[in-house]
């Protein structure tokens, strides 16, 4: 800032308040001095006293102070309104003071705080009011009233205005705080499409990882000895890819385009349960299916987390349990959907324990954001995974 040009400090000078400040300063101040000493007092009141140097000197002083009225509003006002009285106090003619102290007490309202206003205006008066009773050339009991008149008029416009410019303040931060909160917003839910969509590659990828690397043993198992069966596997295992490889892409694709166009991928829901059953079955686990109740009716939300449950516990079948069935039952209420996944064992060795995985951890939050709980954990020998959702999912509880 010390090495900045002085053409520079000057403009940014003028660019503020400063600059038009300081010039009403200087003309308040000139016109003040002028009119002191271009008037003919004796003609006015023949007990006035003609301008002297402390006049003039008091005029100027008090109309100079003008130029602080934004920057220090009430040490302006206390120097304009001392300047007039010790001219009026000393017999001399007060002239373009006595307008120009209604003046301060408007910059005082507007720009200085609330109680130093009334202050001014309560101190000016009285002054005023004094002087009158004193005495002072020029300044009649009547005069001194319209004064104290003028500077509440001046006193109440200059509360107008700062109340205008409050209420004005006051939207412009309310207009800013909803801006942060929508941009907040964006971003928590931006946050939450990319957690959802991470969710969605993690069941995509783990399930059709799960049946490809089954189908991949099964083939190298048979492959020289039943050539049709290894042909199965295969098909198994392009069908998962390709399967995989689309949604894979969708979601991929919303991930990168949905701030763009708000776009989602397709979703799976439990109208699409018997063909999850029927790949699981390829892999050669059998599983019992029972359902009861029209999938059709529930939220959209909710289908898609029970077909989740579903497929993340099958998936969990094939990789961690020895066991070569398991049964899905999924009970669809006016209330409540039951959705129960189990097997019953045993874990497969050196298989990890079922529950402590990812999966079931991001399963069970799945299963909160919908509204419902889920229970996972051994049953006997094996495994049981149990949820219950609403049927109308968490915007339809009461």
């Amino acid at each position: 800032m010390d090495g900045e040009p002085p053409r520079a400090r000057w403009t940014r000078w003028a660019r503020t308040e400063r600059l038009p400040d300081s010039l009403l300063g200087l003309c308040a101040a000139a016109w003040a001095v002028g009119s002191l000493l271009a008037t003919d007092t004796a003609a006015i009141d023949p007990a006035l006293r003609g301008p002297d140097v402390l006049s003039v000197l008091a005029t100027l002083v008090a109309g100079l102070a003008l130029a602080w009225r934004r920057t220090h509003p009430a040490p302006s006002y206390a120097v304009l309104v001392g300047g007039a009285t010790l001219v009026s106090v000393s017999g001399h003619f007060v002239g373009a003071l006595s307008l120009l102290v209604p003046f301060g007490l408007y910059s005082l309202t507007v720009h200085g705080r609330r109680r130093d206003a009334l202050g001014g205006l309560a101190v000016t008066a009285a002054v005023f009011v004094g002087l009158a009773v004193l005495g002072v050339p020029d300044l009649r009991t009547s005069d001194a009233l319209t004064a104290v008149a003028i500077l509440v008029a001046s006193w109440a416009l200059g509360e107008a205005i700062r109340a205008r410019r409050e209420r004005q303040a006051g939207r412009l931060r309310l207009a800013e705080q909803q801006a942060v909160a929508a941009e907040e917003r964006a971003a928590r839910a931006a946050a939450d499409e990319r957690l959802r969509i991470a969710r969605e590659l993690h069941d995509v990828v783990a399930h059709s990882l799960s049946l490809i690397a089954v189908q991949a043993g099964v083939g190298a198992h048979v492959i020289d000895r039943d050539v049709a069966a290894a042909r199965r596997s295969l098909d198994v295992i392009a069908d998962s890819s390709r399967r995989a490889l689309d949604q894979t892409r969708s979601l991929l694709g919303v991930l990168r385009e949905s701030e763009e166009r708000g776009d989602r991928p397709p979703t799976p829901s439990l109208q699409d349960l018997a063909e999850l059953v029927d790949d699981v079955r390829a892999t050669g686990l059998h599983v019992d299916l029972a359902q009861a109740g029209d999938p059709e009716r529930l939220d959209a939300l909710v289908s898609l987390t029970a077909f989740r449950v579903v497929q993340e516990s099958l998936t969990n079948v094939v990789r961690h349990s020895a066991a070569d069935r398991a049964a899905v039952s999924l009970d669809i209420g006016a209330r409540t959907v039951r959705v129960e996944v189990t097997d019953p064992g045993p874990p497969r060795d050196g298989s990890r324990v079922q529950g402590a995985g990812h999966g079931l951890r991001g399963l069970e939050e799945r299963v909160g954001l919908a509204g419902g709980r889920l229970c996972a954990g051994t049953d006997g020998v094996g495994f049981a995974v149990r949820a219950e959702l609403p049927a109308r999912g968490r915007t339809g509880q009461a």
